[in-house]
């Protein structure tokens, strides 16, 4: 789904994977949230939510959401990406179904 490296201040970055559990349980945490809406209309503080909620659920980050964002920068390394695919999400092979240029 989505990777994360966390940098805390003053300690050594680390790697986290956002997994559907993740993206479930900040869903399920407001109203009008949803897997679209984070990708297509991403907001930082639901980026920090979801990588606190990941964070938390690998017992790499025990604090709360606000000390989380305070003390943390995050770099987005993958969104949604399949692993066997580009990073731009195709195959690199053409569309039979369509016309050739």
């Amino acid at each position: 789904m989505f990777t994360f490296t966390i940098k805390p201040d003053g300690g050594e970055p680390f790697e986290i994977e956002a997994s559907t559990r993740d993206i479930l349980v900040w869903e399920k945490a407001g109203r009008d949230r949803s897997m679209s809406r984070l990708v297509n209309d991403m907001h930082m503080a639901d980026v920090y939510q979801v990588a606190h909620i990941a964070a938390r659920r690998l017992q790499m980050f025990t604090g709360p959401l606000d000390e989380f964002e305070k003390t943390c920068d995050l770099d987005i390394r993958k969104i949604l990406t399949d692993e066997s695919d580009g990073d731009d999400g195709s195959d690199g092979e053409s569309d039979p179904t369509q016309p050739g240029p």
